[in-house]
């Protein structure tokens, strides 16, 4: 049905993830699942508190098979943002990979192609600058 999934900023243990995000288990409503992840999220950092590593805020334990993780940590002027389309907010500028990664991924496109992002395989994500 849809190309594309988003978890944005998902707030899911990142331990044990991939038995529920690979490609073999997921729903088949879409054929590419992207997590996105800020290592500085405000909101996660508090929800790990009391809950284990959160997905959209680590860069720990991405294995799932098939999924493709984004990483928006170094992004200009992210800092700690937890929602990267309120108003105002300095991550989505006009211009920015930010709006560009969107604009991809939720147009049935690959934003890793679209926007030559560089694979880090140390930690197996996608880099956005």
């Amino acid at each position: 049905m849809f190309t594309n999934a988003v978890l944005m900023q998902a707030d899911v243990d990142s331990e044990g993830h991939e038995d529920w995000a690979t490609a073999k288990r997921r729903p088949r409503a879409f054929r590419s699942l992207y997590v996105t992840i800020n290592e500085y999220d405000w909101v996660l950092r508090k929800s790990e508190k009391i809950n284990p590593d959160r997905l959209g805020c680590t860069l720990d334990n991405l294995v799932g098979k098939g999924v493709r993780y984004i990483d928006f940590t170094d992004v200009e002027r992210m800092g700690d943002a937890h929602g990267f389309f309120k108003s105002g907010s300095r991550p989505n500028s006009k211009g920015s990979q930010v709006r560009s990664f969107f604009d991809s991924v939720l147009n049935g496109r690959t934003p890793e192609r679209d926007l030559k992002l560089e694979y880090d395989a140390k930690s197996g994500a996608w880099q956005v600058d």
